[in-house]
Order: C-alpha cells, then sequence, then structure tokens
C-alpha cells in the first residue's frame, strides 16, 4: 500500500518530530476486514469498519497488527486508511489563551492552562489541540479522561490535578496520563453541548465490534434519535474518538477514569461483569475491591451501570481495561472546586494501585497514606 510506505519513510526522515505510534495508525476502511495468521494464509478473525489499529509490521502490502487481547494477525492495507496526516507537532498557544479566557468567564480562578504543560499531535475537528500530559514514568499507567461532553464541569478536575501534581509529584508512585479536554470544540462554544461540533455522542462513537449493526438501532429505538445521543454514521469517524483509542494503544493503561456529571454514581465496566478465566477473575476481584474502596473514601455511590455501543465502557470491556465512570454530582461549573476537593485523595489513590500485579488483592486506605499540601 503506497500511502503506508510513505508513513513509515516520513516517520523515519522525521524521527523525534513525529511518533512513530501515532503514525502508524489505521482505520479499518471497509465493513468487515478478514484477519489472517500471515499474509494470504489462514483466516484467524474478523475486524470491522473504524475500527483503529497500530500497523506493528508491513509486508508487500500487508499490516501486522493486534486485532484481540494477546492476539495478532495480519490484514490487507488496501482496505484500511491512514488515521492522520503526518505532523511535527499542533500549535497549543493560542488554544491555551482561548482556554484561559474561558476559564475566567466561568470563574475557574484556580486553573490556568500552560502551554508547556501540555502536548499534542492531533487536532479537533475545528483544528483545536488534542493536549495531553504524562506524568511520572513507572509502570502500570492510569489514563484519566475529561470533557468527553462538554456541556459537564469536568475539564476542572483535571486541570486541578495537574497543578497538584505539578508541586506535588511524589503524590504519585505510578504513570499518569491527563487527557483534560476530550472534546475542545464543543466546551469552547459559548453555549457548550455533549456532542462534539459535529452533533456527534463520542461516547457512542468509540469502535465496539458490534457499532455497525447496533448503534443507530440502538439510538433510534433506546433514545427516539434523541440528537444527544446520535452516535454517527460510522465507528470512529471522529477525530477526538481516534485521540482517544491512540492514548489507549499508545500507553495501554491498566485502567481508565473517566470524570462525567451530573448522576453521582461510580460505575466499573470490566467485561461487562462476565470473566472467563482465574486471571480475568483475579483482575475483575481487584478493579472491584477498588472501586468499593474509592466510592466509600468520596462519598460516591458505587453503580453497575450498563455499557452502551460505542461507549468507553463497551470498548474497555472488549480490550479487559477496567473502566471506571466518575460521575459528579451535578455540572455545576461553581461547585467544581468543592468537587475536586472531595475527590483528590481518592483519586491519587486509584493511581497508585497497581492492577497488573495479580498476587495482591488488597485495597488499602489511601487517608493516612497521602499528605496534601
Amino acid at each position: 500500500m503506497k500511502w503506508m510506505k510513505v508513513l513509515f519513510f516520513l516517520t523515519a526522515i522525521l524521527g523525534c518530530q513525529t511518533s512513530a505510534v501515532w503514525a502508524q495508525s489505521i482505520l479499518v476502511d471497509t465493513k468487515i476486514l478478514r484477519v489472517r495468521q500471515e499474509p494470504k494464509g489462514k483466516l484467524i478473525g474478523r475486524v470491522y469498519e473504524g475500527q483503529q489499529f497500530i500497523v506493528l509490521n508491513e509486508r508487500e502490502g500487508w499490516g501486522e497488527i493486534q486485532f484481540e487481547v494477546k492476539q495478532k494477525g495480519w490484514i490487507s492495507l488496501d482496505y484500511t486508511k491512514p488515521m492522520m496526516d503526518i505532523g511535527t507537532g499542533v500549535p497549543i498557544k493560542p488554544f491555551c489563551r482561548k482556554l484561559n479566557q474561558e476559564f475566567d468567564r466561568l470563574k475557574w480562578k484556580a486553573i490556568r492552562c500552560n502551554s508547556d504543560d501540555w502536548r499534542a499531535e492531533m487536532q479537533s475537528v475545528q483544528n483545536s489541540p488534542l493536549i495531553y500530559t504524562v506524568i511520572g514514568n513507572k509502570s502500570p499507567t492510569s489514563l484519566l479522561l475529561c470533557s468527553v461532553h462538554s456541556d459537564e464541569n469536568t475539564p476542572y478536575q483535571c486541570f486541578r490535578l495537574h497543578k497538584l501534581l505539578k508541586k506535588q509529584p511524589e503524590l504519585l508512585n505510578h504513570r499518569v496520563v491527563i487527557a483534560p479536554l476530550v472534546n475542545p470544540d464543543g466546551f469552547l462554544k459559548t453555549k457548550k453541548t455533549r456532542t462534539n461540533i459535529r452533533g456527534i455522542d463520542l461516547n457512542r462513537n468509540l469502535p465496539t465490534r458490534n457499532w455497525r449493526l447496533s448503534a443507530l438501532k440502538e439510538w433510534k429505538q433506546r433514545y427516539q434519535s434523541n440528537k444527544r445521543r446520535y452516535p454517527g454514521r460510522t465507528a470512529n469517524s471522529e477525530p477526538e474518538n481516534q485521540f482517544v483509542v491512540n492514548l489507549i494503544q499508545k500507553f495501554t493503561p491498566d485502567k481508565i477514569i473517566s470524570i462525567h456529571a451530573p448522576m453521582n454514581f461510580l460505575d466499573l465496566d470490566y467485561l461487562d461483569g462476565t470473566v472467563r478465566n482465574s486471571s480475568q477473575r483475579t483482575v475483575f476481584k481487584k478493579a472491584k475491591a477498588l472501586a468499593l474502596h474509592f466510592s466509600k473514601e468520596s462519598h460516591y455511590k458505587f453503580r453497575n451501570y450498563r455499557t452502551f455501543t460505542g461507549s468507553l465502557g463497551r470498548y474497555g470491556d472488549e480490550w479487559q481495561i477496567p473502566i471506571y465512570t466518575l460521575e459528579l454530582p451535578s455540572a455545576d461549573y461553581t461547585k467544581s472546586e468543592r468537587y475536586f476537593q472531595g475527590l483528590q485523595r481518592s483519586l491519587f489513590h486509584s493511581f497508585n494501585v497497581n492492577l497488573d500485579n495479580l498476587n495482591t488483592v488488597q485495597i488499602q486506605s489511601p487517608s493516612k497514606k497521602i499528605k496534601i499540601n
């Protein structure tokens, strides 16, 4: 495939300016694509339109991908497209100026966007940088997402947490990746929206396996075609979601925490509660113990909430990643600092629990171990 050869070539000559992980990400561009053991070899699986993968190796128009947990195979690159254009980085400083103006308007005086604190290799629909940062370097990694729905007051939590971590990096034992504004275009609108600027609910657009068969049907039947929950015409069509999937593939987190509002509970999604072997049962036991402890410490009720086609919870189920959805009590911007004060200790403790260590299932109290100045 010519475009793939160009991507590999440009990655090589650009070197440190462009991450190979970003450059070699592809999207499936056909309804169903067969996965083979070797190029033109035995059929071992299928992938679906909108699914996103990193090309591990390329051979005569075929790409090797990890298409299931711990399972690799080869697909024809003729039926894929590049996830994004090659770039040398996205300007952040003008974006931070806009954000700080909006923070002032919302009276969020405790947080600022400093362009030096953030990275960006991708852009939103309206060319806003999709920013993230990495704090710490010790595995495993936790991924924290805010502002998937921009009519919620969640960006404050991520920016405020980042500010505290700059001051007290010793609070972390492991690496944390923070994406504070998944949906920047919706947040920068005067009237903030749940959907992105194209009217698509990002939490119904992620590339889950049954998306093509179920997403629009579920939207019409369950939500009576409610525009706030429109999943889009194809899975993973939105750059904001391609950004989220790339963070997951690049950093392979052992847990993801996504902050929303205003349902006032904590939810855990892991294999939709159905575990298939002893290793998964151990992970589920620890993940649930952590959720229950978080609930007790933060006073957020633990609730076993369902997942949806195209949602982060369903995507995490399919890739065996525990997903914690934290719903703040309200989307009231004036209460953002209060919510942060009630959450910070539990968040730090969650980041410091190693779910990959299957020899330990005990979850210890964070209240006396974490000293926040």
